[in-house]
């Protein structure tokens, strides 16, 4: 999903240690969830 960018990007914190912010993971699984139910739907 990263290398597709189809997740939110990474925040780097130095070295190899990355992040991501929580907003933005909400906001992708709420959506993955709505089309999922959209699915669901039809």
């Amino acid at each position: 999903l990263i290398s597709r960018e189809a997740f939110p990007k990474q925040i780097s914190l130095g070295g190899k240690n990355v992040a991501w912010a929580q907003s933005e993971i909400t906001g992708w699984m709420a959506d993955r969830i709505a089309e999922r139910n959209r699915g669901y739907d039809a």
